[in-house]
């Protein structure tokens, strides 16, 4: 094969990996603007709707630490169970 025939399979590779990035990043912002939630944490998310929210993190007998999120009441219901 020709070189300047190579370089330009290269140039039309590399054109089309960064579009198809491209086009991945616009869909990411259209799904954030969709779901403005997307990018909180489970803490803030449960707050954000009203809720006290704890946060305790445990760690399983093979070493792997685990954040476990409780709602210990509701939002109208003041009493700590």
């Amino acid at each position: 094969m020709d070189t300047s025939i190579r370089i330009l399979f290269l140039l039309l590779g590399v054109f089309y990996v960064r579009s198809e990035i491209i086009n991945q990043l616009r869909e990411d912002e259209l799904l954030e603007l969709k779901h403005p939630d997307l990018r909180l944490s489970t803490t803030c998310m449960i707050q954000e709707q009203g809720y006290n929210v704890e946060e305790h993190t445990v760690q399983t007998r093979d070493g792997y630490l685990l954040t476990m999120h409780r709602i210990p009441y509701g939002k109208h219901n003041a009493n700590q169970t």
